[in-house]
């Protein structure tokens, strides 16, 4: 529509997924067409080198880089390839597996001075640039998104990334001003949706029935997180 960020109204039409990975993260869409139910992994822009030049993606690297400017502040934090490549040269700027460290109340290996001080705020960081590279592809507001995390995040870890979620433009409070917990979805959980959904689409070919009730064992193997 052309419309500028500051200018889209929610309108609510996009369904939204995104997965907050240590090594990578991702973001889909999900839309309802023909009976079916269709979640397409959507590509992210992503800055590769010093110069700006960008290319699209899947996998969005979960590194953030903190560079200075020419007079040696705080310049525009970086998210993905090329801040996973500042990592070799200025470790101390740029923030990692950041997931790994949610629930803590500070930022592990970054120097002093970094504007972010807590992993919820690395995180938010990660999250609003997944969500602001859809808002411009379609030129609209996104304020619902639901967020998977490991089945073993405990209540500090799970509130920590509803807090980065917050702070990234995400709706997350009820109507009481509580947190809505259900925005957050077990990984294992959302594999087990997704198999159920490609079953019923026909598109997993694998000798799975679930006409008669089982026990399924759901291992995920995680880049940094099991």
């Amino acid at each position: 529509s052309g419309k500028g960020v500051n200018e889209m109204a929610s309108q609510n039409t996009l369904c939204v997924g995104i997965d907050l990975g240590t090594t990578n993260s991702l973001i889909a869409t999900c839309r309802y067409a023909n009976g079916k139910i269709i979640t397409p992994v959507k590509k992210v822009a992503r800055a590769v080198d010093g110069k700006g030049v960008k290319r699209n993606d899947e996998l969005l690297p979960s590194f953030v880089y903190y560079p200075q400017n020419a007079a040696g502040g705080d310049a525009t934090p970086i998210v993905g390839d090329f801040a996973k490549a500042q990592y070799v040269s200025v470790p101390y700027r740029v923030a990692k597996s950041i997931k790994s460290q949610m629930g803590n109340p500070g930022v592990t290996g970054l120097q002093d001075g970094i504007p972010d001080k807590s992993p919820e705020e690395v995180s938010s960081r990660i999250i609003r640039h997944l969500i602001g590279d859809l808002e411009k592809h379609y030129a609209e507001e996104i304020k619902d998104v639901v967020i998977t995390v490991p089945a073993s995040f405990d209540p500090a870890q799970r509130l920590a990334t509803l807090r980065a979620a917050e702070l990234a433009g995400v709706d997350v409070r009820n109507d009481d001003g509580t947190y809505n917990q259900d925005i957050l979805l077990s990984e294992p959980e959302a594999v087990m949706y997704n198999i159920l959904n490609q079953i019923k689409n026909g598109e997993y070919d694998a000798n799975l029935s679930f006409d008669t009730a089982k026990k399924v064992l759901v291992f995920d193997i995680g880049g940094g997180t099991l």
